[in-house]
């Protein structure tokens, strides 16, 4: 994943002459993976996303997204998440961390951390799931709030 995040950091420009930064919310640092396979075109998904066909590799789902709406904040149980943004700007908030991000900068989200996008106009970004998706893996935070207060 590191050699990835480089040469994402390396090929999208940087409009606004500012060097592009890495976030990362997780545990330890970015491990060494392969990334194959493309995403290639967008599909409507909504009248306010756009979001483009998987492309998998060996251990890697890809995703590409556009939108101009907030995220709820939600949480992925399975996956680790690497978000590249290609395009655009907007507030990442992990675990109550806010985060102002342009395009050229990467996040990184482990899985289980709480988690919302909020664009500043139109965003378009690069999704990187890992594992590979083998299902759905979004849960909204309230339903885990709403879980946790019925364990009680």
């Amino acid at each position: 994943m590191r050699a990835l995040l480089f040469v994402v950091l390396a090929l999208v420009p940087v409009a606004c002459g500012r060097p592009p930064s890495l976030v990362w919310e997780g545990a330890g640092p970015p491990r060494e993976t392969s990334v194959g396979g493309a995403t290639a075109g967008l599909a409507a998904a909504g009248p306010a996303a756009r979001r483009g066909p998987w492309g998998d590799a060996a251990g890697e789902s890809l995703l590409l997204m556009e939108s101009a709406d907030a995220e709820e904040p939600h949480v992925h149980r399975r996956h680790d998440l690497t978000v590249v943004l290609l395009r655009g700007r907007g507030t990442l908030v992990v675990e109550g961390r806010r985060h102002d991000l342009h395009a050229g900068d990467v996040a990184h989200i482990a899985r289980g951390k709480v988690h919302a996008f909020a664009p500043s106009g139109r965003a378009t970004a690069l999704a990187i799931f890992t594992p590979r998706l083998d299902g759905p893996d979004s849960v909204p935070a309230s339903a885990m709030a709403d879980a946790a207060a019925d364990a009680h």
